[in-house]
């Protein structure tokens, strides 16, 4: 988890959810994908993110369905879309913003800073959940030896890049986690992405 500096005042614009300080570790497995297969993903999963344009979005992921369609697609529909995105951002004031950030390990967030309880109040943790785009490893690193043993149930986003995957799996073993399932959501975006999701728990 993490705190930050107040961000610099934008008119209209927030942090965006998803942000990531490993970007090259979110985004690289797309890498080994053609680009049509990557905008088809993205095509698919924008049917869920917005339900009320599906009307748009269902006609486009049929169209990429059939590979003539493809670059028709990507040309008059596609790029027109992201060039009008930009300028939306551009007029609205919004831009890239870098922000600062002190970092703190799950003890101190629990035992130091938002929930400042005692340690020896802290009987059992029933469930860890973990999503920080790209960042997991980094979280589970930080977890004290004395903190394992009271996590009873983790559920974590893994983005596998370098094996991170076998390694987090193997990292749950060795802190008595007796039932480890991976499994990837049913998102495009995610298959691409190589993004799973493992659950664990000691009985």
């Amino acid at each position: 988890s993490a705190t930050s500096d107040p961000a610099p005042s934008l008119p209209s614009c927030q942090p965006s959810a998803g942000s990531s300080m490993f970007v090259n570790d979110l985004i690289s497995p797309m890498d080994k994908y053609p680009l049509m297969e990557r905008v088809r993903g993205l095509v698919s999963d924008g049917q869920h993110v917005y339900p009320s344009l599906g009307f748009i979005f269902r006609p486009l992921a049929a169209s990429m369905r059939v590979p003539v369609l493809n670059i028709l697609v990507l040309i008059f529909v596609l790029i027109p879309l992201v060039v009008l995105q930009k300028t939306s951002q551009a007029a609205s004031g919004c831009k890239d913003t870098k922000v600062k950030c002190e970092l703190m390990t799950v003890d101190q967030m629990l035992f130091e800073d938002v929930g400042k309880i005692r340690e020896d109040e802290v009987k059992s943790i029933d469930l860890l959940k973990i999503d920080v785009e790209a960042a997991e490893w980094v979280v589970l690193m930080g977890i004290s030896d004395k903190l394992w043993p009271k996590i009873k149930q983790v559920v974590v986003e893994v983005t596998d890049v370098d094996n991170r995957v076998d390694k987090i799996v193997s990292l749950f073993k060795e802190k008595g986690f007796k039932n480890i399932t991976v499994d990837i959501e049913d998102w495009e975006s995610h298959k691409l992405l190589d993004i799973k999701t493992i659950f664990a728990t000691r009985n």
